[in-house]
């Protein structure tokens, strides 16, 4: 990457453990005056003659160069994360070491191997990690400032933990599988509530016209009473539901396929304004997580198979699809909307793991389910406090355009049989967009207006 005039860069000359960060100051056809960031007006000039250009690397990292470096800067923040782990595991590690174990973890960042010891300068400069120079070696430690944000990270990881530990006591002690189930929802249940605001109601029954119990149904009970409630077995009304979630004790493609029936049912019931969550928990799987995305994505684009009455359902209208599923310690895969070549909004599945190995899922679901459950407020509300304690950490694919060979859906369908005019288009479009912004926590979401 070139370097230009008031750039901030660090030179790869300076020895490991006294990096300094300078602003290019003057531009000459023979050199480069470069000026101590921290010490603008020092005198401490230095210049790099044009034949040593090379051994100026931007520093991402600067406010002043943050806009324009942005795409390097995110992924040098995230092979940051990955530094921080592996240093919180290992203590220390020498230079040769370290960069051999990035290398392992190198097609999640789209880094190439001669950008890591840049990388690491860079990280090295912005006192995330400690170098030591031996007579021979250097060593890295991580800053004493980044242990706590370590520990923070792991913290966003013990829901996992937690579910687990405790649904493996149980394992141990009781073999009936129904039990086991019955205990694990349960506890699923309880995890859930000690998270959710205290607005909503954590429960199991049914939406009013719809014959399917739901494991977990959760519903506003402040604006709403149940019609029937027995202890935790509710029957609610449409209006009323905010998310509703199958658990699985053991995951397998059968059972996947019966909840994803089940979430397309439930679909009807939703009116968009906002959506509700659809979402899928599992405790465990024999699957592999490439199998369970393949599993999803056939649900909706199998459209040979469900034409000839075979399983599967093709997204009709928006939102009218899982949310995500969580499988702990394995995958987890969620839906979101793009434009594709022709500019039309289309459903995606994509899926998130955790570069480091933490055990995310259940903080990238639960990050999810709090994104639908936000009410109300004058100002947008923040609700990834989860995702930023991982940083960036979290390492995001695309897994299948779920319209792929056909974008003629929804209001598009509608448009292309010359039904209904461009306007019909735009206000599903405007939908779509509010929501994801709404979901990010970037806006309130608004209802729609009709004049």
């Amino acid at each position: 990457m070139n370097v230009s005039l008031f750039d901030v860069c660090i030179q790869t000359d300076d020895p490991w453990d006294k990096i300094v960060t300078y602003n290019i100051q003057y531009i000459t056809n023979d050199e480069y005056t470069l000026e101590p960031v921290k010490a603008p007006y020092s005198g401490n000039h230095r210049t790099v003659p044009v034949a040593e250009l090379h051994k100026l690397l931007i520093y991402p990292f600067s406010i002043f160069t943050h806009e324009k470096n942005e795409k390097i800067g995110a992924v040098m923040r995230r092979v940051g994360d990955l530094v921080c782990a592996l240093l919180e595991k290992h203590q220390s590690l020498s230079l040769d070491k370290l960069k051999d174990l990035i290398i392992e973890y190198k097609n999640k960042f789209n880094l190439k191997d001669s950008e890591i010891t840049w990388t690491l300068r860079c990280l090295t400069a912005s006192k995330i990690i400690v170098a030591s120079c031996g007579s021979e070696s250097v060593s890295f430690t991580l800053a004493s400032t980044h242990r706590a944000r370590e520990k923070r990270r792991k913290f966003s990881a013990t829901i996992a933990s937690e579910l687990t530990s405790l649904s493996e006591r149980v394992r141990f002690i009781i073999d009936h599988g129904p039990s086991v189930g019955t205990y694990r929802e349960n506890l699923l249940r309880n995890t859930l509530r000690k998270h959710l605001p205290a607005r909503y109601h954590v429960a199991t029954g049914f939406i009013f016209g719809l014959r399917k119990q739901i494991d977990i149904l959760i519903y506003d009970r402040v604006d709403y009473a149940p019609i029937f409630r027995e202890e935790d077995l509710v029957i609610v009304p449409p209006e009323s539901v905010r998310a509703v979630i199958e658990v699985k004790t053991t995951l397998t493609s059968e059972n996947l396929q019966s909840s994803l029936e089940l979430l397309d049912l439930v679909s009807g019931f939703d009116d968009n304004y906002p959506p509700f969550f659809k979402g899928i928990f599992a405790f465990e799987s024999s699957l592999r997580a490439d199998s369970i995305y393949a599993n999803i994505s056939r649900f909706y684009t199998d459209w040979n198979s469900q034409s000839q009455g075979g399983p599967g359902e093709m997204i009709c209208r928006p939102f009218q699809h899982l949310t995500c599923a969580c499988v702990i310690n394995r995958a987890f895969a969620y839906t979101r909307y793009y434009r594709n070549r022709s500019d039309r909004l289309v459903p995606v599945l994509c899926a998130k793991s955790s570069v480091t190995e933490l055990e995310s899922q259940s903080s990238f679901f639960m990050q999810s389910l709090l994104s639908h459950l936000k009410f109300g407020g004058v100002k947008p509300l923040k609700m990834d406090f989860m995702g930023r304690m991982l940083g960036e950490d979290t390492f995001s694919e695309t897994i299948k355009d779920l319209r792929e060979g056909d974008d003629s859906w929804g209001a598009y369908f509608d448009f292309d049989a010359g039904d209904v005019e461009e306007d019909v288009v735009k206000e599903m479009e405007h939908l779509i967009l509010g929501v994801q912004r709404w979901l990010d926590g970037e806006e309130n979401f608004e209802l729609p207006t009709h004049g």
